[in-house]
Parts: structure tokens; sequence; C-alpha cells
């Protein structure tokens, strides 16, 4: 079962009326949310080399190559439906920090997808840049998000005037719609 048909049945399960599951289920994004460190299972990593398939020049802009940032496995990523991740392969992250925040000119980021069963070699670390950054494991997972004027608490409601007229009403609205807002709904491993 998908995220959000374990979402529906845990709702429902919880007793919240159908209605009411569709229009929250409206504004609910589900996210992957990647961290370093030794939380999770590894999906991939942070800096050191990336696996570049067999013959494959490493990333350049201007002459210079991109910093590698990090790489994931798709395979082992939680599945959000429609994300428009590749269900399975590599995807190696490459940024230029400095010059991507200073330019005005887009370019300096590349993402190349490695599909799945490609030979692959660990490149040389590049020799025209301040080189490769620590290696580290980053695991993944799978959060929910709410738009912000989407509030679950009282205290949140007080930066109302922030919001466009339209969302002003749609969180003025939400007591009245979605009225078992405050009850947590978890879903099974």
């Amino acid at each position: 079962m998908d995220q959000q048909g374990q979402f529906r049945a845990a709702a429902l399960e919880s007793g919240i009326p159908d209605d009411e599951i569709d229009r929250f289920a409206e504004h609910l994004r589900l996210a992957i949310r990647l961290s370093g460190g030794s939380r999770g299972v590894p999906v991939g990593q942070f800096g050191g080399s990336p696996r570049l398939p067999v013959g494959m020049d490493w990333p350049v802009v201007g002459g210079s190559r991109l910093p590698f940032v990090f790489s994931v496995d798709c395979a082992a990523l939680p599945k959000v439906d429609g994300s428009g991740l590749p269900a399975d392969g590599s995807l190696l992250f490459f940024l230029n920090h400095e010059e991507d925040h200073l330019s005005s000119e887009p370019g300096y980021a590349r993402v190349v997808h490695v599909p799945a069963g490609t030979e692959t070699e660990v490149a040389e670390e590049p020799t025209d840049h301040e080189g490769v950054g620590r290696q580290y494991d980053v695991s993944a997972t799978l959060v929910a998000r709410l738009p912000d004027w989407f509030a679950t608490g009282a205290e949140e409601d007080e930066d109302e005037d922030d919001l466009s007229p339209f969302q002003q009403q749609l969180a003025r609205d939400r007591v009245q719609r979605v009225g078992h807002r405050r009850r947590r709904v978890r879903l099974g491993r």
C-alpha cells in the first residue's frame, strides 16, 4: 500500500470521517529528508569521491570541475508517489556553492543519473578545487509536510496577517472543515 493509502487507512481507523481525510490530504505533501550520520540505514554518501560511469568525465563548468556533494541509491529511498525520482540507479549531485550563490546565471549544479547495472568506477579526486570532502553515510526518512498557513496550534494563528486573503480564509475554514486536525495519525512500519 502506498503512503497516502496508509495514511487514509490509519485515519479511518482513528475515527476521522472520510470527507475530512480528503480535505486534509489535499494539503499533505510527502517528502524525503536526507541526513548524515548513523541514523537509519545508509542510502548514499555525502562527500568523498563519486562512482561515475566508466569513461564519463567529471562534470565541469567554465573549465573547473564541480564539487561532488552527495549521492543516493534510488532503490533504497522511501517511495513517494509522483516524486519523479528514478526507481533504481544512483543520483549524483554536484554543486559549486559559491559560484551558484554569487552568480545570476544558472549552471553551477549538475545531477547525474547512473542507471542500475551501469559499470562505474571511483572518480579521481579533482585537483582544480579544494578537494573532496570527508565521506560519511546519508540516511533517508519519509516526512509529511503541511503548508505553513495550515497551522496546528493556536500560537501559530498570530501570524495570520502575513498570509494572503486566500490563505487567511483557508486557515479560518480549517477548524470548521477539518475538525480532527489535532488528532495524531500513526502509520505502521
